[in-house]
């Protein structure tokens, strides 16, 4: 494939989807990378954690490249989707038992 060439309108059209690609990684590291470097950096006693776990922390705060960009908003997801559960799981049982009670269950 002649990319760099781009002989044909689909080289050019490749090229150019690379060029945007990278743009938009670029753009998603820079924004959420000083995000994730503080909340990572707070995680408590991490010279407990193997080695190799402590390595791909310090990865995901400081990200090796822009293309790490979508990998790590998908971990920062997953980590703020376990911080709100966790945090509501009170409330949440609070409205179940509610429910039930006015469901006339006994659970």
């Amino acid at each position: 494939m002649g990319v760099l060439d781009k002989a044909t309108y689909s080289d050019w059209y490749w090229a150019n989807w690379i060029e945007a690609q990278e743009a938009f990684d670029e753009k998603t590291e820079e924004t959420f990378a000083p995000l994730f470097s503080g909340m990572l950096a707070d995680i408590p006693d991490i010279e407990a954690l193997p080695s190799g776990m402590q390595r791909f922390i310090k990865v995901l705060s400081e990200p090796p490249s822009a293309g790490f960009g979508g990998f790590a908003l998908g971990v920062g997801v997953e980590m703020i989707d376990e911080v709100l559960h966790t945090a509501m799981a009170p409330m949440m049982k609070i409205v179940g038992r509610d429910l039930n009670r006015r469901a006339l269950e006994t659970l």
